[in-house]
């Protein structure tokens, strides 16, 4: 159970990263 919990975590933090690298790139091509 502990190895999927961290699973999960791992996954969220991912997909967080990618998120903020999307907003980046999004501000990018504004400015």
């Amino acid at each position: 159970e502990d190895a999927q919990h961290e699973l999960k975590l791992h996954g969220l933090a991912d997909c967080v990263k990618n998120l903020n690298q999307l907003i980046v790139f999004h501000r990018t091509i504004r400015e």
